[in-house]
């Protein structure tokens, strides 16, 4: 089943990936060196490139995948927005499980 919608294929134009984990992995393998997360560390800016990106998100979702989940088993990821929040989202969704969003911020109730 695909994810999203799509028109007619335009003559000539590639075909996108139907997965956030697919399209994830064909940028990282066009843009291997390219920044892909930018983020403030201390009082400098620093980056991720999108190797170092995809080689923390394949780390995670094998992980997962080894403590047994199943895909479709639902992760929850309680944290700030900072680049290890990214690195997570990504890695449950590469492996096939859901990610549930908890963020530190929300009322109790």
């Amino acid at each position: 089943m695909n994810a999203i919608a799509r028109p007619d294929p335009t003559p000539g134009m590639a075909e996108l990936p139907d997965t956030i984990p697919a399209l994830f992995q064909v940028t990282a393998a066009r843009r291997p060196d390219a920044p892909a997360l930018h983020f403030k560390a201390g009082n400098q800016w620093a980056s991720v490139s999108w190797r170092e990106y995809a080689n923390a998100v394949g780390r995670l979702g094998n992980a997962i995948l080894n403590e047994g989940l199943s895909p479709q088993d639902r992760v929850a990821i309680w944290s700030t927005n900072r680049p290890q929040w990214q690195i997570a989202d990504l890695g449950i969704l590469h492996a096939g499980a859901v990610t549930v969003t908890v963020y530190p911020t929300l009322a109790p109730d």
